[in-house]
């Protein structure tokens, strides 16, 4: 016989650390198209000193994620603008 109860919690338990996995491949992926770490967007506003990577790469990677639907059209708009103001 099945504890519902326990099931119940593994299921959640499982689903936490899918939900937790993609988030952190959506982080890593953002902070390709950013060319630098997350967290140092909110130091202070110091500037990451790291090399950016090439306008073309950015959106390329910019592409992929909207292919893989790791973002909507509407953020690829918005970030493809802001990569291209930035020329």
């Amino acid at each position: 016989m099945i504890d519902l109860g326990i099931a119940a919690e593994a299921y959640a338990q499982r689903e936490a650390e899918e939900r937790q996995k993609e988030m952190q491949r959506k982080r890593n992926e953002l902070e390709e198209i950013l060319g630098q770490p997350i967290s140092n967007m909110y130091q202070g506003g110091a500037a990451y000193s790291a090399p950016q990577k090439s306008t073309e790469d950015r959106l390329k990677t910019l592409n992929e994620l909207k292919e893989k639907g790791l973002i909507t059209e509407e953020e690829y708009a918005n970030k493809r603008k802001q990569i291209i103001e930035q020329l």
